[in-house]
């Protein structure tokens, strides 16, 4: 009880250093538990999701395939089960619409099939012919009900449709029209589903399937009976054929999963750290004051585990203390996470699942920190002595002394600023844990900081470097090349055009694969560029291989030079193609190629799949071929970056807790050690006070040093800036996009301007703690 009284009292002495570490803790906590269960409540969300809709292990698509022939393909050996569907993007006739809105029309089955199956939000199953079942987010983007009408085009005809439903699916979880889309837009793509009768009569295919899905048999995988599957489906026109680990919706929400799982460790173990050290420079001064009264209790033959419990159990408390609040906290504000999750990420039955995990391992983690923080710090009670507790510790001689090895700093520094270099020396764990906890602060406020100008970067080199056209044309079918350019220059406010020759493919390297479109553009192209956001210079497209994007060539783990193999709906075999250079782009997943080589490469006429240009009257030109029957879409680059801007800034929220939890952990940091500091060094400055020294004279010692230290963590935080950019950039592992890595100098501004902050606030509370130094008690000697 006479322990548990005196570390109580103790504590509340020193309770604003304390305070400080369970804050630090519960940070670290309530990011490991807040993302933890959020993540955690993903994945396990959609794991039901797939295994509930039967989710298909393999997509293929093919020219046509007989329904009668779909249950033939099981029986290709580890193919349970195989089902097909007739997919068509149609066109919808909004009549108060100026552009054009595409939704991805594929026939269902019953909803208790047991492959890719549909999940109704609201509404009934398809019963008529002239139903239509639609995603309830596009209901929502055009305030759609349940019963109204809605004109699809299909193939040229118009079609009056009953909405008989809202539904979701497992395929669209993440709906983004093709790896040329970045985020979803549910109000200009999105899907929806019809009966067999309707779609393969307007598509002249009755009784036939473009797309397969297909379930594998238990410990099957994919490599396993892809050559086999291939053969099976040559006869049917095999377009593509590929593993759900390529589908996009599925690959984009793993790597959100995965990136998460590697954030939940990452970011509160610095915390902890940080943490643990305040916590052995707290119980380190604390034995120091202790000294007489840890001899006196050995002398009295109490056993060292006794008295080192004791001090462990100053860590104990406040690891617990920091564990319950992060957990606390961190358990409300993993809701906010699946929020912004659902925003993206469309799975119906996403909820919190809270685990006892995570919240078990938390507060295991913030004890165990803390109770080796408080060991590290309490460790020299193990050699203390009776006979050496009774007489104050010897000063450290200062070996290597600065001031020494450098004479001419005695002609620069005041005596108080060569009192503050020994003081450094003297303590080097104390001065490197601030440098370190600086050097945090610097690089997360300037990362943070960064954050706006890092999205510019990735959208604006985009739509200013790279894709340089004002709108963009996509044919549904593709058109003779030189016939594209010379319609589309005959409309007037057309000033300048070119055409793309776009090929969907799948690069292989060994056991690699990957879905891309290879862009054929000109050899001189001014409105689509093979920009290098890196080396800030314009590639010419190759003719005698291909520029992958870094992304991709990170995917496929190639390099400039290496083969890659390329399997396509011209060639029933793969067929072998270089790796001319890789390029560094922020956004997209890019492949390219000279548009005439690779209509020779793939043996075919050079086409036109899109034509992108420059006009003074986007609106007309619009209305001019917006009725066209060959048109899939229509793409004005303006709108388009205001529409990912708009999505991108509901992470601003984000933003700002972070940033505000920077600017608190340098807070936290200096103030603390600046505490431990002053309470180390009562006497050396009150004895400068007795000696004559003003108060402004003994502040500027501790705040001389802590500019120094300060500095150094500056110094050390823009390369460790960017080194943490670097782990975001591969822990976000999406061939959709890279994080830019560059910061630019007003987010260094920022977080200098924070650090300052931090260290004026801390001196200045500093300066009063000494002004009320009782001189007196602190130069009496130990009783």
């Amino acid at each position: 009880m006479i322990f548990f009284k005196k570390a109580i009292r103790s504590m509340l002495d020193n309770k604003k250093a304390y305070i400080a570490c369970i804050i630090l803790i519960g940070v670290g906590i309530f990011v490991y538990v807040s993302l933890g269960i959020s993540s955690f409540s993903l994945e396990r969300s959609k794991d039901i999701y797939y295994k509930e809709q039967f989710f298909p292990d393999a997509f293929a698509r093919v020219g046509a395939i007989a329904n009668t022939e779909v249950e033939l393909l099981t029986k290709v050996e580890g193919v349970e089960k195989a089902s097909g569907r007739l997919t068509y993007d149609s066109r919808v006739l909004f009549e108060d619409k100026d552009e054009i809105v595409t939704l991805r029309v594929s026939t269902a089955k019953d909803r208790e099939a047991e492959i890719n199956n549909y999940y109704l939000i609201k509404g009934q199953d398809l019963k008529d012919t002239n139903d239509i079942m639609i995603s309830e987010d596009f209901l929502n983007a055009h305030n759609l009900k349940i019963g109204d009408n809605i004109g699809l085009n299909i193939e040229g005809k118009e079609y009056k449709l009953n909405i008989c439903a809202a539904v979701q699916s497992p395929e669209y979880i993440y709906a983004i029209k093709d790896q040329t889309t970045v985020l979803p837009d549910a109000a200009n793509f999105s899907f929806a589903f019809v009966k067999d009768e309707l779609l393969g009569s307007a598509l002249g295919k009755q009784g036939l399937y473009n797309d397969l899905c297909f379930i594998l048999e238990n410990n099957v995988v994919f490599d396993d009976i892809k050559i086999e599957l291939e053969d099976a489906l040559e006869r049917y026109g095999l377009i593509s054929l590929y593993d759900k680990e390529d589908h996009i919706s599925y690959a984009m929400l793993d790597a959100e999963i995965e990136s998460n799982k590697s954030l939940v460790t990452a970011i509160p173990s610095v915390f902890i750290m940080m943490s643990m050290a305040i916590l052995y420079m707290m119980l380190k001064r604390v034995i120091e004051q202790d000294r007489t009264q840890i001899g006196t209790l050995k002398a009295f033959g109490y056993s060292n585990f006794k008295i080192m419990t004791h001090y462990l159990f100053y860590g104990i408390v406040t690891g617990f203390l920091g564990g319950v609040l992060g957990i606390i906290v961190g358990y409300f504000a993993s809701a906010s996470y699946i929020v912004l999750y659902s925003m993206n990420y469309k799975i119906p039955i996403l909820e919190r699942i809270v685990t006892p995990f995570y919240i078990i391992t938390g507060l295991v983690v913030s004890v165990v920190a803390g109770m080796i923080g408080a060991f590290m710090g309490a460790r020299a009670v193990l050699k203390l002595t009776p006979a050496d507790s009774m007489r104050s510790k010897a000063s450290k001689l200062i070996r290597n002394d600065i001031l020494l090895m450098f004479p001419f700093l005695k002609y620069l520094l005041t005596s108080r600023g060569a009192m503050a270099i020994r003081s450094i020396q003297r303590s080097k764990f104390r001065s490197f844990f601030i440098v370190i906890g600086i050097m945090f602060s610097f690089s997360i406020m300037a990362f943070m900081g960064s954050y706006n100008s890092m999205i510019d970067q990735m959208l604006l080199d985009q739509f200013q470097k790279i894709q340089v056209y004002d709108v963009k044309v996509t044919y549904k079918v593709p058109v003779e090349y030189d016939k594209a350019l010379s319609d589309i220059l005959n409309i007037d406010h057309i000033n300048y055009a070119e055409a793309l020759f776009e090929v969907p493919v799948v690069l292989k390297n060994r056991h690699i694969n990957s879905g891309v479109n290879i862009i054929g553009i000109n050899q001189n192209s001014v409105l689509y560029k093979i920009y290098d956001n890196e080396l800030n210079s314009t590639l010419r497209p190759p003719k005698n291989g291909i520029i992958l994007s870094s992304t991709m060539a990170d995917s496929l783990k190639v390099k400039r030079g290496d083969v890659l193999y390329v399997s396509s709906q011209f060639s029933s075999d793969d067929q072998e193609i270089l790796v001319w250079d890789v390029v560094n782009q922020n956004l997209g997943s890019g492949c390219y190629m000279e548009a005439g080589a690779m209509a020779d490469f793939f043996e075919t006429e050079k086409r036109a799949t899109s034509v992108i240009f420059r006009s003074d009257d986007i609106g007309f030109v619009r209305n001019k071929i917006i009725d066209g029957k060959n048109i899939a879409a229509i793409e004005n680059s303006s709108k388009t970056l205001e529409s990912y801007l708009g999505m991108l800034n509901s992470y601003q929220v984000l933003i700002y807790i972070m940033d505000v939890m920077a600017v608190a952990v340098a807070f936290a940091i200096i103030y603390n050690t600046t505490v431990i500091s002053l309470s180390e060094r009562e006497r050396e400055f009150a004895t400068l006070r007795v000696l004559g020294l003003q108060l402004y004279e003994v502040s500027e010692i501790m705040s001389f040093e802590y500019w120094i230290l300060t500095t150094a963590g500056i110094i050390l935080g823009f390369p460790f800036n960017n080194f943490l950019k670097q782990q975001l950039s591969n822990a976000i592992d999406v061939e959709m996009f890279s994080i830019p890595i560059y910061t630019p100098p007003v987010a260094y501004l920022y977080a200098l301007i924070g650090c300052v902050a931090a260290v004026f606030i801390s001196n200045y509370a500093a300066a009063k703690n000494i002004a009320h130094f009782d001189m007196v008690e602190v130069l009496k000697e130990r009783e």
